[in-house]
């Protein structure tokens, strides 16, 4: 957007009069006015631009709308535009559209000068064109240039002499969109073919293909699913760049890493499909991270034109920073800083289409120091997005220090010519202790609903435990999944919850090694504690019951796990030749069961590792006195 460009802006009153937000549901149906697309190219474009406005589909004079429907004095801003229609299909008004390209042409040499390279840069570019080009010609599966290596492109240089830096050519072309270079990706390699990268970027997000899934699943996708399905056609290492070009256009961010030990693969969230702050989802996650109550500082920045990209941009720099650390909706997030033992929460709010606020709530002692990290990255996201001096308002008991820590930073700036960056936050998963609790909680965990004699039994011994635990010294507040989770929730902001109570009672049977929900929320315990003993032995208080048939030796101990590493092993050819038939719910489940069977054998270990009295008939009679007193010990 600020290149010496002309910008061609085409409408139709058709498309004016269904236009939506960027609260539809459905980012694909969203449809801005002719109004939002001209402050777009004068916020995000240099200011001296040439823009070009054309009512497209004009097949007949009637058609034409005299003066474009734009606010007052907006097309009067422009330093250099035309207004003019044109019809593709009958090619009416082309003479007069070709006139205005060229006076915007002349406009933009008059302001620049024509640009001239050296005579040995000028045939390197040529030599690059002309590989992409032979490349057309080939079938998609035998084409060589696709990218290139530095090595390759350093020797080209020396071959066709008269290029002093290949590194400043490099960066020329790739700003000039003639090729694709970062070298903190893909190896440092350069992307010659940018179609052939977007073509599969953008498939992504056809209807027909992943899209509906990746929706579905609340914004989540993985390497896994996008190589079993939509890039079933490319090698490994394609994959791998197409990934980097989405997250460096802002279009993923890593929401979790891949973890070896765990068998678990990296995970990527998209913005632009993330549920709203209104969904149950999102309510539940923010349930106890987030109170509503006055914050101890607020930080708020106002926009005359308030384009999505920026906040998606944010997303992305806190999605890389606190990763599954953070709670994340469309248009705003929450995440805890470690550092400063504080937390924030930054929402969009739109006034109408164009002009919007972002504001950043904090709360806590250290919220002073998280805002200053905060207000460095609107600033350079700010200068990006056509808001270079843009400054915010500051409310709240806090907001004195702010401004006094702001002055104290000019003094230093006027010093010794340079500001101090602050330090970077420790954007982690929250502690139990941030959480908003009534008082000591237990959540029960167990396979509920069967009316067999073995479930009544189970029924039977967490009745009596919850009157216990409600009845005790000290009472205790009793959470059920069953009240909290609903059949085919499985990816539930319950998780979150559970995983951030003082104390998680799982009563293992035979039923609920066999449950996905059961086994979920056993294994997000585990993956959530990073796998550490102390840490899951601390949380987890094991009621094994005789039907678990876990007592069996080494062998009963690895039946569960052979069992859904079978069910794994059966869906995955049915997944990767069937892929399109796959709703939403048997993908997350044929997700889940992967992981079920990659570390339920260890799971099981160190539930059984734990000393717990197995009398239950007489803790129930005694009222659970062991039991009662684990879980206040600390």
């Amino acid at each position: 957007m600020r290149t010496a460009a002309v910008f061609v802006v085409l409408w139709t009153p058709e498309q004016e009069a269904q236009v939506t937000s960027d609260n539809d549901d459905d980012p694909l149906e969203r449809r801005h006015p002719l109004t939002y697309w001209l402050e777009y190219v004068r916020t995000l474009g240099r200011a001296d631009s040439p823009v070009v406005v054309v009512q497209s589909q004009c097949d007949h004079p009637g058609q034409a709308v005299a003066v474009p429907p734009v606010d007052g004095g907006l097309l009067e801003s422009f330093g250099c535009l035309s207004v003019c229609n044109f019809s593709a299909r009958t090619r009416r008004g082309a003479a007069s559209l070709k006139e205005a390209l060229a006076d915007a042409n002349a406009y933009l040499r008059d302001r620049d000068g024509i640009s001239s390279i050296g005579k040995g840069r000028y045939l390197v570019w040529q030599q690059l064109e002309a590989w992409r080009q032979a490349d057309q010609l080939l079938p998609a599966q035998q084409r060589l240039h696709r990218t290139l290596s530095q090595q390759d492109f350093t020797r080209l240089c020396e071959q066709t002499g008269g290029v002093s830096s290949p590194e400043a050519l490099l960066r020329f072309l790739h700003n000039k969109g003639v090729v694709f270079h970062s070298p903190d990706l893909f190896h440092n390699r350069i992307l010659l073919d940018q179609s052939w990268a977007l073509d599969a970027v953008y498939a992504v997000f056809e209807r027909g293909s992943t899209y509906p899934l990746i929706k579905a699943n609340d914004g989540r996708l993985w390497p896994s699913l996008l190589a079993a399905t939509v890039w079933r056609e490319y090698e490994p290492e394609a994959q791998k760049l197409f990934l980097s070009l989405m997250g460096t256009c802002g279009i993923v961010f890593p929401y979790r890493q891949a973890d070896a030990d765990l068998g678990l693969e990296a995970e990527y969230l998209a913005p632009d499909l993330l549920p709203p702050r209104s969904s149950p989802h999102v309510i539940r996650q923010l349930r106890g991270r987030w109170q509503g109550s006055d914050p101890s500082l607020t930080l708020t920045y106002t926009y005359s034109f308030l384009h999505g990209g920026l906040v998606r941009a944010l997303l992305c720099d806190l999605g890389d920073n606190a990763g599954d650390g953070g709670v994340y909706w469309r248009y705003g997030a929450w995440v805890y800083d470690a550092r400063q033992g504080c937390i924030a929460l930054l929402e969009q709010q739109m006034k109408n289409d164009r002009a919007g606020s972002i504001t950043i709530n904090f709360q806590g002692a250290g919220s002073v120091e998280l805002a200053d990290w905060f207000k460095q990255r609107l600033a350079e996201r700010n200068r990006q997005f056509g808001y270079a001096d843009l400054q915010p308002s500051c409310s709240g008991p806090l907001a004195g220090q702010v401004l006094a820590l702001d002055k104290r930073q000019r003094l230093d700036t006027s010093s010794d010519g340079e500001a101090s960056a602050p330090p970077p936050p420790e954007l982690v998963p929250a502690p139990v202790d941030v959480f908003h609790k009534p008082g000591r909680e237990v959540f029960i965990s167990y396979a509920w609903g069967d009316a067999s004699p073995e479930g009544k039994e189970r029924q039977q011994i967490v009745d009596e435990l919850v009157k216990a635990l409600r009845q005790y010294s000290e009472p205790i507040a009793v959470r059920f999944d069953r009240d909290e989770m609903r059949p085919g929730d499985l990816i539930s902001a319950f998780m979150d919850r559970l995983a951030a109570a003082d104390r998680v009672i799982v009563v293992i049977s035979a039923k609920y090694l066999r449950s996905e929900y059961c086994m979920y929320e056993l294994f997000k315990i585990y993956q959530n504690r990073g796998k550490e003993i102390a840490d899951f032995h601390r949380c987890i208080i094991p009621i094994i019951l005789p039907d678990a048939g876990l007592s069996g030796g080494l062998a009963a101990r690895l039946k569960p796990a052979i069992d859904w590493n079978q069910q794994h092993e059966e869906l995955k050819n049915i997944f990767i030749q069937n892929h399109e038939i796959f709703g939403e719910s048997t993908v997350k489940k044929y997700r889940l069961i992967g992981e079920f069977a990659r570390n339920t054998s260890e799971m099981i270990d160190y539930l059984l590792d734990q000393l717990q009295p197995r009398d239950y008939n007489r803790q129930m009679a005694e009222g659970f006195p062991e039991l009662c007193e684990q879980i206040l010990a600390d």
